[in-house]
């Protein structure tokens, strides 16, 4: 705190008001729900678009899981087992996640559920026992559904680690299931380069200035260009990032170099 002067100083998403943050976080602990029930799509960035209307449909779907979560919470709660200690475990890591101006680019991040999915599969666990309890002969097919889901989650655990094989193949995957994040075009831009495809590497930071122009994408492209021996291009680059920041350091830098003849 003596160092920093808060928790989080720096904050994101400054256009959002109180109100339009209390909506975000409906949406925001939904997703994160089903992406505990449906762990597809998975992906290192996932671009945010916020709610700024109580009426969006996202807003009401939110809402209807928080309450549906509740009620769960209730049920557990009244039972007076070990569900609601599972219950909180999934619920107590998710709420530092929902407040949006302490997070990044990205508010919902699948890192965020590593304590959650614990607290998750306790409670199906528990469930599973309340059934066989209950119901003592569907024990067989309880015991065949678990190891599906195991075997699911094992299969898909084993096919997304091709996502993971280098920078290029992460980022190419998170811009094709991104393709409105521009962190994910840029990130996939660097990776390109630094392996030497630089007509992809040009084409890919282009995407991701398409969607947000930065200061830093464009000093990148800068490079790129002059890396290609593109001087006209270069200067056109580095100075449309001057533009956006008259003081961008690696800009400036950048642009020294490119008059004074040099190159990296």
């Amino acid at each position: 705190m003596n160092a920093l002067g808060a928790l989080a100083p720096v904050r994101r998403h400054a256009e959002l008001g109180p109100f339009e943050l209390l909506l975000n976080v409906f949406p925001l602990f939904g997703t994160y729900l089903l992406k505990l029930l449906v762990p597809t799509g998975l992906t290192v960035f996932h671009a945010f678009d916020p709610v700024t209307s109580a009426g969006d449909a996202r807003v009401l779907a939110g809402a209807a899981a928080v309450l549906s979560f509740g009620v769960l919470g209730l049920m557990l709660w009244r039972v007076r087992g070990f569900g609601l200690l599972a219950w909180s475990v999934v619920l107590l890591p998710l709420i530092p996640v929902l407040y949006v101006p302490a997070l990044g680019e990205n508010p919902f991040a699948e890192r965020y559920l590593y304590l959650p999915s614990v607290g998750f599969v306790w409670l199906l666990v528990l469930g599973a026992q309340a059934v066989v309890a209950v119901r003592p002969r569907v024990k067989p097919a309880v015991i065949a559904a678990g190891a599906l889901l195991f075997a699911g989650c094992a299969f898909g655990m084993v096919t997304r680690q091709a996502a993971w094989a280098s920078d290029r193949t992460l980022w190419t995957d998170a811009a094709r299931k991104s393709p409105g994040a521009a962190v994910a075009h840029y990130n996939l831009a660097v990776a390109l380069q630094s392996e030497g495809r630089l007509p992809e590497a040009e084409q890919s930071f282009l995407s991701a200035l398409r969607i947000q122009p930065s200061p830093v994408a464009w000093t990148s492209l800068g490079a790129l260009y002059r890396q290609l021996g593109r001087t006209d291009d270069a200067l056109v680059a580095l100075q449309a990032a001057l533009q956006l920041h008259p003081d961008y350091a690696p800009a400036l830098e950048q642009l020294r170099q490119l008059r004074a003849g040099g190159r990296r």
